[in-house]
This record gives C-alpha cells, sequence and structure tokens, in this order.
C-alpha cells in the first residue's frame, strides 16, 4: 500500500464556518464589487482622463499630473484604516464608507464641472477628486479581499475569482466605450468626435455616481463568522513613519504646486 494511501492529504484549506450558501453570497458579492471598479475604471484610476481634464481647465503639465499624484500619494490609506478602525464588526461599514466617499466625491466633481466657477476651482476639486480616488480605492480592495478571506472556505475562492477577474475585464472594456464616446478618440477602429466643452466630463464623472452607490449598498449584505474577542488597536509606534510621512510627503507636494496658484 502506497504512502498516500496509509497517510491521506489532508484538505489544508481554511475552513469557515458560515454555511455553504452565506458564503457562496459573499464570493458573488466580492465579484459584483470587483466589477463596479472596474466598470467605472475611467473615473477612478486617476491618469490620462483626470490630465486630460486639467489641460481643457488651461493647467499646465505639472499641475495636471497632480490628480494622479495625489491618488498615489494617498495608497497607503489602507493601512492607516486598520490600525483606526482594526474591528471585524467594522469591516462592513468601513467598505460601505469607502465607495460612498467615492460616489460623493464623483458627483461633487461632475457638479462643480457643470457649475460658472473659476477654473482654479474646478481644478482643486479635480485635484482632491484623485485624492479621494487614491484613499478609498485601495482601501475598499483590502476590505474586500478581507471579506472573502473570512467570509469562505479557501478551495470555494475560485468561484470570486473567475467572476470578479473574468466578467470584470468585460465591464471595464464597457466603460472604456462609455468614455470614448463622450470625450471623443478612437476604440477599436471607431472615430468619435471629441467634445469642445466638459460636457462629455461631466457626464463620464457623473455616470461613475450609481456605480459606486451600487457598490456601497452591496457591501452590507457581506455576512461574516462571529468572532469571541475584536482585535485591538495596535500601539502608535506601529504607524508612526506613516503618521508622519503622509503629512510631509503632502507638505512637499504643496511647497512644488505653491507657485501655480499664487
Amino acid at each position: 500500500m502506497s504512502d498516500l494511501e496509509n497517510n491521506p492529504v489532508e484538505d489544508s484549506g481554511e475552513q469557515c464556518s458560515l454555511p455553504e450558501r452565506v458564503q457562496v453570497n459573499n464570493l458573488v458579492l466580492f465579484a459584483l464589487c470587483t466589477g463596479m471598479q472596474y466598470l467605472a475604471a475611467p473615473v477612478l484610476y486617476v491618469g490620462i482622463t483626470q490630465a486630460s481634464l486639467c489641460e481643457k481647465l488651461g493647467a499646465d503639465a505639472r499641475v495636471a499630473n497632480l490628480p494622479a499624484t495625489m491618488f498615489f500619494a494617498f495608497t497607503a490609506m489602507p493601512v492607516l484604516l486598520a490600525w483606526l478602525s482594526p474591528g471585524i464588526g467594522s469591516l462592513r461599514r468601513n467598505l460601505s464608507i469607502c465607495y460612498g466617499s467615492t460616489a460623493t466625491m464623483l458627483g461633487v466633481t461632475a457638479l462643480v464641472l457643470s457649475m460658472p466657477v473659476a477654473d482654479s476651482v474646478k481644478l482643486g476639486v479635480v485635484i482632491l477628486q484623485g485624492a479621494v480616488s487614491g484613499a478609498a480605492g485601495p482601501t475598499a480592495i483590502a476590505l474586500l479581499w478581507e471579506m472573502v478571506g473570512r467570509g469562505s472556505d479557501e478551495r470555494r475562492r475560485g468561484l470570486a475569482l473567475g467572476l470578479a477577474f473574468g466578467a470584470g475585464p468585460v465591464l471595464a472594456v464597457i466603460g472604456s466605450f462609455v468614455q470614448a464616446v463622450l470625450m471623443g478618440g478612437n476604440f477599436f477602429g471607431l472615430e468619435f468626435k471629441s467634445p469642445e466643452n466638459l460636457d462629455g466630463f461631466v457626464v463620464l464623472f457623473a455616470c461613475g455616481v450609481p456605480v459606486m452607490v451600487i457598490a456601497s449598498v452591496l457591501s452590507w449584505f457581506f455576512k461574516l463568522p462571529e468572532v469571541e474577542f475584536e482585535p485591538s488597536r495596535e500601539p502608535i509606534g506601529e504607524v508612526l513613519g506613516l503618521l508622519v510621512g503622509l503629512p510631509l510627503m503632502l507638505a512637499s507636494i504643496g511647497l512644488v504646486q505653491a507657485g501655480e496658484f499664487t
């Protein structure tokens, strides 16, 4: 008799105490939330869209790149949030807040762009939108993985990955097509005329609002196993470098850009 027959291999996957139906629901919710992020990618992943918008508002290359700079500056936010709110019971709330704040900022951006206000105000809002997306987007992704890690068996997670990263890119293509229609450009050989005003940007940012609202609502339907003891907050020394480094980085960015607004 072989060693495998004498010593059968045990399933080393993580076991979740939730019923199978609840676990499947969690996996589908993970895929749906990820899909919403793919669909809204043209405005969530800050870069070319915001840079071209800033250029239309009269900004030079330095200011046009500032939304992306702020996006990457705030990508350390998941670490800070994990320290500020380490409780398992707050995961759903925090995830919903991330999506809700993103939806709010997209709505504010669309509203301000449609109003007869100074271009400097519009630029400031676009830059702020980059910062909010940089803080909320990576944090939401980290929280989603925490949800699926706690709310499902390891052996079942292929379902979530297949749905999220199989159908998700299709939604990203749909989002890119909408962006091309609204803002002009080439999409698989189809040519779309670029509008002279900001109407295309207004509609594009506005379209992201209901998508993120849906994700925010879906966040509340995750179910997680109850824990006997909630994790406590780590000593401040664990994140001291981040607490000091982030303000210093923002201050340095502000000093570099100060001459543009004075």
